[in-house]
């Protein structure tokens, strides 16, 4: 149905020579052609009509379409956004927690080794409570046989020493030094009861030193076990911190590698999303082109139509 003005021209005095051959009894035949060509006119218009519809619904459907994917692509390049914004507060968390960890780790350190100082200090300040423990001991032990021999010798010289033999026969306390003027009385006593009165007042001040020393170790033992169980608390409550630091980390790190895995889908579908959007538009773009060319065709169709009508009826 595509014809220019002059075939439609040619075809009508075509048309109208042949019917007026016919006779003149049959119908005007230039009525005949100019309903032939008002048909074709009303047939061109139904199909304008058509293409009208079939176009609208596809520009209906491309604009559609357009506009939702490029407003998924919108969407999903702002949770790339995020996405990225999370991955970058991810890893700087992680670093943050990597320093916090190598932190605790130093202070473990420093606890592990104040607490080997202490317990090395405590071991030497026991070695040396043991020597001198048995100084003491083996003072007092001496003390004890030389008041024996003292008060066996003078009671065979008549002396009376037996009481002071027995006393404090079993006491193992020594001073540590024997304080200025103790030895005054004593040495007034001539014999051998001021001899072993002088011996005995030397041995109750080593007892009374040798119960300080224990009572000092005892002491020293007590604080280094407060000292040790606070080294103990404090080492335990490092180690909860680390291993909660640890775990936050790991948290971090999977989350963060989560969200690097979501990034890189989120990248595949927006590109694959503008790759569909570029094919859409273009044969959208191309259909749209096509029906401009058809409309062009035929409002240049329906006016040789209306002009070849014209001609013919003006022949009639």
């Amino acid at each position: 149905m595509k014809l220019t003005i002059f075939m439609l021209s040619i075809v009508a005095v075509s048309a109208l020579t042949t019917l007026r051959r016919r006779g003149s009894n049959e119908e005007n035949p230039a009525t005949k052609v100019v309903n032939l060509l008002k048909e074709m006119k009303t047939t061109a218009e139904a199909e304008a009509k058509e293409d009208d519809e079939v176009y609208g619904k596809m520009r209906c459907w491309c604009e559609t379409n357009d506009k939702e994917k490029t407003e998924a692509i919108k969407v999903a390049e702002g949770r790339i956004e995020a996405l990225t914004a999370t991955i970058e507060t991810g890893t700087a968390r992680a670093g943050e927690l990597a320093t916090a960890i190598d932190g605790l780790k130093d202070e473990m350190a420093a606890d592990v080794d104040a607490r080997d100082q202490a317990a090395a200090i405590r071991q030497k300040e026991k070695e040396d409570f043991e020597v001198e423990l048995q100084n003491y001991k083996d003072a007092l032990a001496a003390l004890n046989q030389a008041i024996d021999i003292l008060a066996k010798f003078y009671a065979s010289k008549g002396e009376a020493a037996a009481s002071l033999a027995q006393q404090g026969a079993n006491s193992e306390v020594a001073p540590r030094a024997v304080a200025p003027g103790v030895f005054d009385n004593v040495y007034e006593s001539k014999g051998g009861k001021g001899v072993i009165e002088m011996i005995s007042t030397v041995r109750t001040e080593f007892e009374h030193g040798k119960k300080d020393l224990e009572d000092a170790e005892a002491k020293a033992a007590e604080d280094y076990n407060k000292v040790k169980a606070e080294y103990q608390k404090t080492l335990s409550d490092l180690v909860g911190k680390l291993n909660l630091l640890i775990t936050q980390r790991i948290t971090s790190i999977n989350a963060r590698d989560q969200f690097s895995e979501d990034k890189t889908q989120e990248q595949a579908e927006v590109a694959s999303a503008q790759k569909y959007l570029l094919q859409l538009q273009t044969s959208c773009q191309t259909l749209l082109n096509k029906y401009t060319e058809r409309v062009a065709m035929r409002t240049e169709e329906k006016a040789a139509i209306k002009k070849a009508i014209k001609v013919l009826e003006e022949e009639s």
